[in-house]
């Protein structure tokens, strides 16, 4: 029984791992120095998750190497998330039946991190239905011990509703070379 639950918990431990790392990704601007620390992260988690892992850190490998990586990271995410013409990273714009901002999305999941006693900082930064919030949720579940059945509630409920689509635009958008999956 000792040794199921240490699995367990090792790949609890890779999953929280997994959903801080990519909650990262979209919530602020990767920076060259962040590759290093990137790579480290991602080393740590290679076990159950091989696959999605063994990717990143070919990604993230071969973008520390290049010299002008903190510049076209940065841009890239400009680009991509920021300005006009890139990907909204907002489960409103793929849920919503207008394509808007604060949809009916976003009034679920707000209330949902409300029920749990959450309340962003900051939300002017990131709406609450934003790729790194709701995958930073998925980790707070995860660390907090909250039981599978919430966390897979909450999976398929918001984040499996739209990810696909949102990857499929950041994969196919023009600017995307970091950022592609």
């Amino acid at each position: 029984m000792i040794i199921s639950e240490e699995i367990k918990l090792a790949e609890q431990n890779e999953r929280l791992g997994l959903y801080t790392f990519f909650a990262r990704l979209f919530s602020a601007q990767t920076k060259a120095e962040d590759l290093p620390l990137y790579s480290d992260h991602l080393a740590e988690l290679n076990q159950s998750y091989a696959p999605v892992v063994e990717e990143a850190l070919k990604i993230v490998s071969a973008w520390s190497e290049r010299e002008d990586a903190d510049h076209l990271i940065r841009t890239e995410y400009a680009r991509l998330f920021i300005m006009p013409g890139g990907v909204q990273p907002v489960e409103s714009v793929y849920l919503s039946e207008q394509p808007r901002l604060m949809g009916e999305p976003w009034l679920k999941v707000k209330e949902l991190y409300k029920r749990n006693g959450l309340v962003l900082e900051k939300p002017a930064a990131h709406p609450e239905d934003h790729a790194s919030v709701e995958l930073s949720f998925m980790a707070y579940l995860i660390e907090n011990g909250f039981d599978l059945s919430a966390q897979k509630h909450f999976f398929s409920e918001h984040i499996s509703q739209w990810f696909t689509m949102l990857l499929d635009k950041m994969a196919n958008h023009q600017a995307a070379a970091f950022y592609r999956v």
